[in-house]
């Protein structure tokens, strides 16, 4: 007789729950990499999300249910013939929500926003040569849609709510560009790259507002000048604004520039720090910066 054969093991399958907690830890040794001076490509990202801010200086709007934003999304997928390859991804989901939870909207209450979140299968998008520019063609588009007054691409853990990957940042002018970048990432860095009590002393209507107004006579090149050394480039983007784009690396919430002749290029993106309390691009001025 035949020795019996066991019978294969049992295949358990992933709760809900074993899956964030997979997904959690995966993003937390990618991003302590990321924070440690290392890189993380298209195969590192699990457990990211891609987020795009879009922000208008016009209070009571609720951009979410504006036409344009609407039209992106069919259920949680991306609509169909928004972006050819991007609709080809597998697995990747589409979420509308607000742009600023209310504490954070009752600090700038002139302004409106929304965010659409890219998870899934668009989390390594961010992160690949050939993908990353059609998110930000998307985000020009939609920005031009909107009327937009600033705005931002980046990526974060999904299950954190720092954001430490910048990879392209729109405004009006370059002071509203400017201020895109210290608040959209900066603001919600780890630590916080802004001290809330001293940009409420500039006496501004709002903190984007202090923060653009903090900018002074900043133009496109004197910000392509100081943000040079990051590797990011300047251009023209809907309405006659300024767009600030970065290379793979991204603009690291954990890394800008240090102010004044400190200012120094770092592996993969820039330090959120700053001396002599003054903003982050030497922008005059303003001392709201957290040392």
């Amino acid at each position: 007789r035949k020795p019996d054969v066991p019978p294969p093991a049992p295949v358990v399958a992933e709760t809900a729950d074993q899956k964030r907690a997979r997904l959690a830890r995966a993003c937390d040794a990618a991003r302590s990499r990321l924070r440690a001076g290392g890189s993380i490509g298209p195969y590192d990202t699990e457990g990211w999300t891609v987020e795009l801010w879009v922000a208008r200086a016009r209070p009571g709007d609720d951009l979410r249910i504006d036409p344009a934003v609407r039209a992106l999304v069919e259920g949680d997928r991306l609509a169909a013939g928004v972006d050819d390859k991007l609709n080809a991804t597998a697995e990747g989901t589409v979420q509308i929500g607000e742009g600023m939870p209310a504490a954070q909207a009752a600090r700038s209450p002139g302004w409106s926003s929304v965010i659409i979140g890219f998870g899934g299968g668009f989390a390594s998008g961010l992160f690949e040569q050939d993908t990353r520019p059609r998110f930000i063609a998307l985000s020009e588009r939609l920005v031009t849609a909107l009327h937009a007054d600033a705005a931002a691409l980046y990526g974060r853990c999904a299950h954190l709510e720092y954001r430490d990957v910048g990879a392209w940042f729109y405004g009006k002018d370059a002071r509203a560009a400017t201020a895109a970048i210290v608040y959209a990432v900066g603001r919600h860095a780890e630590p916080t790259a802004v001290n809330a009590a001293a940009l409420a002393k500039l006496g501004a209507a709002g903190e984007i507002d202090a923060l653009r107004s903090a900018a002074g006579k900043t133009d496109a090149a004197a910000l392509g000048k100081l943000l040079a050394p990051h590797g990011a480039a300047i251009g023209k983007g809907g309405e006659g604004g300024v767009t600030v784009t970065f290379p793979l690396g991204g603009a690291r919430g954990d890394r800008q520039p240090r102010a004044g002749r400190h200012a120094r290029r770092r592996p993969g993106g820039m330090k959120l720090r700053a001396e002599r309390a003054s903003l982050p691009y030497q922008l005059p001025a303003a001392k709201c910066t957290s040392e």
